[in-house]
């Protein structure tokens, strides 16, 4: 895995958020740590726009939600449901809060060190969901407003993914705006 080329600040601002979201999967979350690497192909994501009942944004700018308001590429990193650290990543531009979350990645490079973070030898089960993916990753609140084109928390290019190969469903563990197709897989 030598050689990976950073997507640059532009990926992020060109695309529209749904358009984003689905060109995400297939690329690779890249987490340099002293010494190790950690790398996985994101295979799942939720997309989350503006006015929506189920974003963080929807109440407006608060002092938790201020990076969704920055630009396209800023990570916005929350505890979930007060046990776990989520992520996501800023979609569109500055003011309009509109964003990806990053739900699963497909283990690649540093397997041993993520299975040591989760606790796990359940390959299967080290990396199928938000909380899994930034405990594996060592992704905690020091990223919150961190460009995702800078080291050490990136993501990098890899073949791109057949549409026919992306699906959709609602997302999952919500409440409001359940029914919304905004869930993407590989």
């Amino acid at each position: 895995m030598k050689n990976l080329k950073i997507l640059s600040k532009n990926f992020y601002s060109e695309q529209l958020t749904i358009d984003l979201a689905k060109s995400l999967l297939g690329k690779y979350l890249v987490r340099e740590l002293s010494g190790t690497v950690l790398i996985g192909k994101i295979n799942e994501v939720e997309a989350y726009i503006q006015n929506d009942s189920a974003g963080h944004s929807f109440v407006g700018k608060t002092q938790r939600t201020q990076a969704l308001f920055q630009e396209a590429g800023t990570t916005y990193v929350y505890r979930s449901y007060g046990i776990h650290w989520s992520f996501d990543i800023v979609s569109e531009g500055i003011g309009i809060a509109e964003s990806i979350l990053i739900r699963g990645v497909e283990p690649i490079l540093g397997i041993d060190y993520m299975k040591r973070n989760r606790q796990s030898d359940n390959l299967k089960n080290l990396t199928n969901g938000p909380g899994k993916v930034t405990q594996a990753f060592s992704i905690d609140k020091s990223f919150y407003g961190h460009k995702i084109w800078e080291p050490p928390l990136y993501i990098a290019e890899a073949e791109s993914v057949s549409p026919e190969l992306i699906k959709s469903s609602p997302r999952v563990g919500i409440s409001k705006n359940k029914d919304a197709m905004l869930r993407f897989y590989i």
